[in-house]
């Protein structure tokens, strides 16, 4: 009908029509024009068979999200093998052909040998340096595929790939962190900390570099310079100086993830949701764990209990009423942490068993997970790889002879089993549930250690042999050590923050060399067992009175491959 009443007006309406049609397309054509012109590629490898990393698959949804909210399209990649990222990285430089802005974000593994940057993927294996130059992705590779020289567009590399690991410093070209590359023309290079250092996994869901830079970058009116000094310097803060990141640039003109007056605009305009609840998760409707009252969760892989601690605030350290303090354990100081769910019980061997029998391995050369009867003759555990078994009378024991390294690759197991986040907890979180929820008690559930703990025996008790705390939490004082994620150091109260504390900057030497171990053991005196007793010891140790307890955040997430910590030899 429209049409009809235009062509009956004539030739001068017809023409208006066409206009009109025209302005619309050109409102709508530039949406649709900024999407492709910006393009991104990320990938995040976290799956590596031992090392593995639970972070780094986050970080690059984080990441995917914010680049989308301020108008990338995206391509987005997890756990890579190396001909996937080789496709991946030629597939994006031809992408980019007319962009005007590209940029690459990569977190996981990476290694400097001989002066040259390599990001590692997941599935390989080395043996010497030969074999990490042929079977990983030369970073330089990103660099050339972008263009270069030769690229007419800004071009932003991100690496988060200085992850914390041992296995390169036996290598004789082999450094710690990544080297400088010098950035062609219109390009900046972002690294998470500085030239031949590490960076660590971090605490939560994100490592501290890629949670500060998600932060800044739907920021409005921020030239790209600003975004990264301000990460900088918020991360420097938020580890004392152990990471600095910085950038290698050689940009010509000003950049802005979001220019001034503009806002970011998210899926769906809904609303992010939160890293870490103030609730239990609400239960869907085929729950991932299983109900057993108000309070306690059980996981169906190994049916280990969960106590659901809520966030609180508390007096971390020894003050009135902890008895003889020692000196690494004061100043008595506020500490606040969030909600999370602490493991009921010490990890016991029949759920170790579930673990090491999954595996092809033992751990890596010098990183040895744990111990067997032929290497302590106190270990229940026999058989061989495949074919463990623990001695019957001791299935209900608490596991010993666990290096820290084996207390985190039970960690990657789990959670990659199940979907949801699994880790040691940090000695904040232990005290505060040692403590019931922060309570002013000597030992875990009060000052009786006989009906509490058991501590100067000859050998450790089955699980939950005495009475719980306040929460229905038991052996947190006695039975024997847990590990921590926290390194050890002595004046660590002297610099922790308000929230959530954690001591993991420190490098993989030295101090970094030992983790704080809590609640004592059946070998030592109750005086050990007191809640805010501090202990330290090498992270390879494995002693016959050393286990450790589980704790798990109150969020779920995608599995990130299942059956990922397969030992066949040295590398990941």
């Amino acid at each position: 009908m429209l049409y009809l009443k235009i062509k009956n007006a004539g030739g001068n309406l017809m023409r208006i029509f066409i206009l009109i049609v025209s302005i619309c397309i050109c409102l709508v054509l530039p949406a649709f024009a900024y999407d492709a012109d910006r393009i991104a590629l990320i990938i995040g490898n976290g799956a590596y068979k031992y090392s593995a990393l639970i972070n780094p698959v986050n970080d690059a949804r984080a990441m995917q999200k914010v680049l989308e909210s301020v108008g990338f399209t995206v391509i987005e990649k997890e756990n890579l093998n190396r001909q996937e990222m080789n496709d991946a990285i030629v597939s994006f430089g031809r992408r980019l052909s007319g962009a005007s802005v590209g940029l690459f974000f990569y977190a996981g593994h990476g290694v400097q040998l001989s002066g040259k940057n390599y990001l590692i993927p997941v599935g390989a294996s080395f043996t010497d340096e030969k074999e990490v130059m042929q079977k990983a992705i030369d970073a330089n590779l990103v660099i050339n595929q972008m263009g270069g020289e030769s690229a007419r567009r800004t071009n932003i590399i991100i690496l988060d790939a200085c992850r914390v690991t041992s296995l390169f410093r036996s290598f004789r070209g082999g450094r710690q962190g990544l080297a400088h590359m010098d950035a062609p023309v219109g390009t900046l290079i972002a690294y998470s900390t500085g030239p031949g250092r590490e960076a660590v996994d971090g605490p939560g869901t994100n490592s501290c570099y890629t949670a500060e830079l998600i932060k800044e970058i739907p920021k409005p009116g921020l030239r790209l310079e600003d975004v990264f000094n301000r990460v900088r310097k918020a991360v420097r803060l938020k580890t004392n100086g152990q990471q600095v990141p910085w950038e290698s640039t050689s940009l010509e003109g000003a950049f802005y993830f979001l220019p001034s007056g503009e806002r970011p605009v998210m899926a769906a305009e809904a609303a992010p949701t939160p890293a870490y609840q103030t609730a239990p998760p609400k239960q869907a409707a085929k729950p991932v764990l299983q109900k057993a009252d108000d309070e306690i969760w059980v996981e169906p892989t190994t049916g280990m209990e969960f106590v659901w601690t809520p966030k609180g605030c508390y007096r971390m350290g020894c003050g009135a009423g902890g008895g003889a303090c020692e000196e690494d354990e004061v100043p008595v100081h506020k500490v606040c942490v969030d909600s999370f769910w602490m493991g009921r019980y010490e990890v016991s061997n029949e759920q170790f068993l579930a673990f090491i029998n999954d595996l092809d391995g033992r751990g890596p050369a010098g990183e040895s997970w744990f111990k067997t009867k032929n290497d302590d003759v106190n270990s229940p555990i026999i058989g061989s790889i495949g074919n463990f078994q623990i001695e019957g009378k001791y299935r209900k024991h608490p596991v010993i002879g666990v290096s820290w390294y084996g207390a985190k690759a039970f960690m990657t197991w789990l959670s990659n089993k199940t979907g949801k986040t699994f880790d040691l907890p940090t000695e904040a979180q232990w005290e505060y549930a040692c403590r019931s929820c922060g309570q002013p008690e000597m030992y875990s559930g009060g000052n009786d250690i006989l009906r509490l703990g058991w501590t100067s025996g000859a050998t450790a008790l089955p699980v939950a042999s005495k009475s719980s705390n306040g929460i229905g939490i038991f052996d947190m004082s006695g039975n024997v050590w847990e590990w921590t994620r926290d390194v050890y150091k002595k004046d660590a109260y002297n610099t922790h923050v308000l929230n959530n504390p954690v001591e993991m900057y420190a490098s993989d030497t030295g101090s970094g060399a030992s983790r704080v171990i809590r609640g004592g053991s059946f070998r030592y005196e109750g005086a050990h067992a007191r809640c805010s007793n501090r202990g330290s010891h090498r992270i390879a140790g494995q002693t016959r009175d050393l286990g450790f307890r589980v704790m798990m955040y109150p969020f779920s997430r995608t599995p990130i491959r299942s059956h990922t910590i397969k030992m066949v030899s040295q590398g990941f």
